[in-house]
C-alpha cells in the first residue's frame, strides 16, 4: 500500500510538472502569435501598395529607411494585448505557486522557493516543515522575507 501511495504521488508531481512546463510554453507561443500579429500589421500599413496585398514579403520583419529589418523604438511599443500577456505573465510569477492568491513574500533558504507568509506560518503550525514544493526539510530559523 505504501509502494503505491508512494508511486502515485511521484506520478502526480511528474504530471504537476508537465502541466507547469506546458503552461509556460502556452504563454511563450501566445507572446509570439501576438508580436508576429503586430508585425504583419505593422509591415501592411507601411506597404508601398497601401498592405491591400498579400504576398510573403508582408509577412516578414518590416524594413526601415536604412534596409534593416529591426524595428525603432517607436514602432517596438507593446500593443495592448501584449501588455495584457506580459502582466499576467509577471502576476504568475509573483503568485504563491500554494494558494495562488498571494504574493511571495518569503524564502526557504534551504532550497530558495518562495512563498506567501500565510502559507510557511501555516505549514510551522501544523508542524509540517517541509517545503510545498520539494520537501526539503525547513525550520524556524531558514525563513528569510523577500522584497520585490
Amino acid at each position: 500500500m505504501a509502494k503505491e501511495k508512494t508511486e502515485v504521488e511521484a506520478r502526480c508531481e511528474e504530471l504537476a510538472k508537465e502541466l507547469s512546463k506546458s503552461s509556460r510554453e502556452h504563454i511563450r507561443l501566445e507572446e509570439k502569435v501576438v508580436k508576429l500579429k503586430a508585425t504583419l500589421q505593422l509591415a501592411a500599413a507601411t506597404a508601398p501598395d497601401g498592405g491591400g496585398g498579400t504576398s510573403a514579403s508582408s509577412a516578414s520583419a518590416p524594413e526601415n529607411q536604412h534596409g534593416s529589418s529591426r524595428l525603432s523604438a517607436a514602432e517596438a511599443q507593446f500593443t495592448p494585448q501584449q501588455m495584457a500577456i506580459q502582466i499576467r505573465n509577471l502576476k504568475h510569477k509573483l503568485a504563491c505557486p500554494v494558494c495562488k492568491d498571494r504574493e511571495k513574500k518569503c524564502i526557504l533558504k534551504r532550497c530558495n522557493h518562495m512563498f506567501c507568509r500565510q502559507c510557511v506560518d501555516e505549514n510551522i503550525k501544523n508542524r509540517s516543515r517541509k517545503c510545498p514544493a520539494c520537501g526539503l526539510s525547513f525550520g524556524k530559523d531558514d525563513v528569510g522575507d523577500v522584497w520585490f
